[in-house]
């Protein structure tokens, strides 16, 4: 586990200014040799609940979702935060109520990404939980449509939500950055479980098969042979 302290210095330079809640969180899972490559972070305003009010009146809060897409050296990081004023009374409104959840997937274990068209929305799938997938969605409230969903300002439940703050561009990069990893990530395990010399034993078969066709004969067979194993 990391110090709080250093975690969100490393989030401060990579430019995520995140509130604490969040960065606690973050910092609870982090590994002593992890580092901070990169990130996005997303936030928007919207209507949560519904819970019941006074006179049973459903009352939908105006609060704040911050959606955070994190690159480490050994992991993809996908954490939320949604900030909600807790009411007393009639009148009177308290401070923040903060929910945080954080998930997270090594890199050797991410088997597909899938990328949503209009960019704001990425899910990786990974091999360790094959029925679960890991998405960073600033759609989300669009699709919202359970009790607790995000709604509109009109009150239509899975109505959507108001975009306040997402770098597209950086988000673009980061999501290209996430593909180029998992890209060479496949390659490399696919090169890991060719066996060695696969493509010289191959070759050599090719060889043959040309010296029983009587395309080659044997001292043509032997030159070529000899040149394939550097003799």
């Amino acid at each position: 586990m990391r110090q709080f302290e250093d975690v969100e210095r490393e989030l401060t330079v990579a430019l995520l200014y995140l509130k604490p809640e969040l960065t606690r969180v973050l910092a609870d899972t982090f590994m002593p040799d992890e580092i901070v490559l990169s990130g996005v972070l997303g936030m928007y305003r919207a209507r949560v609940g519904p819970s019941k009010g006074r006179n049973n009146w459903t009352d939908y809060r105006l609060g704040s979702v911050e959606r955070l897409l994190l690159l480490t050296n050994l992991r993809l990081v996908i954490g939320r935060a949604v900030h909600v004023p807790e009411r007393r009374g009639i009148f009177s409104t308290s401070a923040e109520k903060t929910w945080v959840d954080v998930d997270s997937t090594l890199w050797q274990n991410i088997s597909g990404v899938v990328v949503d068209p209009s960019l704001l929305s990425i899910t990786v799938h990974s091999v360790e939980r094959p029925y679960l997938s890991l998405s960073f969605d600033m759609n989300e409230g669009h699709k919202a449509g359970s009790g607790d969903a995000f709604v509109s300002d009109e009150g239509d439940e899975g109505g959507g939500f108001e975009l306040v703050k997402v770098d597209r561009e950086l988000l673009r990069s980061v999501i290209e950055d996430i593909q180029i990893r998992v890209s060479h990530l496949t390659q490399n395990k696919r090169s890991a479980a060719e066996p060695i010399g696969a493509p010289l034993l191959s070759e050599l078969e090719r060889l043959g098969s040309l010296r029983e066709k009587g395309l080659l004969n044997e001292e043509q067979f032997e030159a070529a042979k000899n040149k394939l194993l550097g003799l």
